[in-house]
């Protein structure tokens, strides 16, 4: 059975995972936040740090299953490369 501190110890852990999440979003929105649009690359870095600084805030005073869930969500890994990307790289 998994111990009161070793349960601690891994919300931890995911917590400082999330606060370095949102302070690389927040240190690379600004180079995206060039775009015209209404809706900019830069806004939805800053979205995605703030949702993951509420995650992180959740998960470290709570041990509810609904904020584990949702820093789980958060903290999701990246997905597979899209393929304009791949042919961007290949063509170089």
């Amino acid at each position: 059975m998994i111990t009161y501190w070793a349960l601690r110890a891994a919300r931890a852990v995911a917590a400082a995972g999330l606060g370095v999440d949102a302070c690389v979003h927040l240190n690379l929105a600004s180079l995206y936040a060039e775009g015209g649009g209404t809706i900019s690359e830069g806004l939805l870095f800053r979205a995605e740090a703030a949702i993951a600084i509420v995650a992180a805030l959740a998960i470290a005073v709570s041990a509810r299953r609904a904020a584990c869930l949702g820093a789980l969500a958060v903290a999701r890994p990246p997905g597979p490369a899209r393929r304009s990307d791949q042919a961007m790289t290949r063509s170089e």
